[in-house]
């Protein structure tokens, strides 16, 4: 994914979107997918911050957009994060 000046490596920021969306997946929970504002919530983000990098971690391939304001990681987002 091309992280701006970084082609390889997720920014912090990035690792604690994709992290957020994975919450509850240890425990049975429902997880995978989230707005930018519970996401934002969770990271200590600004939600215009979250907003911007999940269009990058889009653009990457590491989340998808369902809807409006609605986010899904993707395996590849999953393979990220486990990378790290």
């Amino acid at each position: 994914m091309p992280a701006d000046n970084d082609e390889e490596r997720l920014r912090p920021v990035d690792e604690a979107i994709l992290n957020a969306l994975l919450d509850g997946r240890e425990q049975g929970e429902p997880w995978g997918r989230d707005n930018p504002s519970r996401v934002a919530d969770r990271t200590d983000y600004s939600g215009q911050h979250v907003i911007d990098r999940l269009n990058v971690l889009q653009a990457g391939g590491h989340v998808r957009k369902l809807a409006r304001g609605l986010y899904e990681i993707t395996p590849d987002g999953i393979a990220a994060v486990e990378e790290e």
